[in-house]
């Protein structure tokens, strides 16, 4: 296995009603940002992002939101992309079917986490 260190942001942003905030992040980073009260726009000319919905955004190297008439509240997380296949069951994430394959058996035997 091997581990690759990066740095990520993870940011719960506070905003408003109208307000605006530009926040930094680095040009080879994904980001996505999720919005747990209120709204938020997100870029010049985006939609507005509801409470309990989450949005992938593009490339740059700054995040532009704006809140709606209520305020918004979000998660904003960003980080080097994986570069790597990801295959989602449940709650588990590998990298391939047979790994997720083997993560059930090991869940489902009570052997999971342990070496």
């Amino acid at each position: 296995m091997q581990v690759v260190s990066a740095a990520t942001l993870y940011a719960d942003v506070h905003l408003p009603p109208g307000a605006n905030c530009a926040i930094p992040v680095a040009a080879t980073d994904n980001a996505m940002a999720y919005v747990y009260e209120g709204e938020a726009a997100f870029g010049p000319a985006a939609a507005a992002v509801v409470r309990r919905h989450a949005a992938l955004l593009g490339g740059g190297e700054i995040v532009a939101a704006r809140a709606g008439a209520q305020g918004a509240r979000f998660l904003l997380l960003a980080g080097v992309p994986l570069g790597e296949p990801v295959v989602q069951y449940g709650p588990f994430v590998m990298n391939t079917r047979e790994q997720i394959e083997r993560a059930l058996a090991d869940y489902q035997a009570g052997t999971l986490g342990r070496a």
